[in-house]
């Protein structure tokens, strides 16, 4: 049996965020300190694999920029999209998202909430 080698999708849910600011929307959500504690070695995990993101595309919730923005210090070269799409997005819609980005990349992850 052959093996079929192909692309490389991560899915990576934000790091803990804060729910401490009763005014904020749930867009605008920060990392609490957990979050900012676990995500860089979340981060390093992904960086330490063979076929580590060479893209990674966010939501544009702010705890999820802030966990692509941990990941992409902890892996030099790997560029950052921001896609609003992804905020709130069923399996379908992160489906179009994948199926839309170009082929250059071997390996992407994609950082969103639950349940998506």
């Amino acid at each position: 049996m052959r093996d079929i080698v192909g692309p490389t999708l991560f899915l990576v849910r934000h790091a803990k965020s804060s729910w401490a600011d009763a005014g904020l929307t749930d867009h605008d959500r920060r990392l609490n300190a957990r979050g900012e504690r676990d995500a860089p070695r979340m981060a390093s995990r992904l960086a330490d694999r063979p076929t580590a993101p060479e893209l990674i595309v966010s939501s544009s919730a702010l705890r999820a920029r802030a966990t692509a923005e941990h990941l992409v210090d902890a892996l030099p070269g790997a560029e950052l999209r921001i896609d609003p799409r992804i905020y709130a997005a069923d399996s379908r819609r992160l489906l179009e998202i994948v199926h839309g980005l170009e082929d250059r990349f071997g390996s992407v992850a994609l950082v969103g909430h639950n349940p998506e």
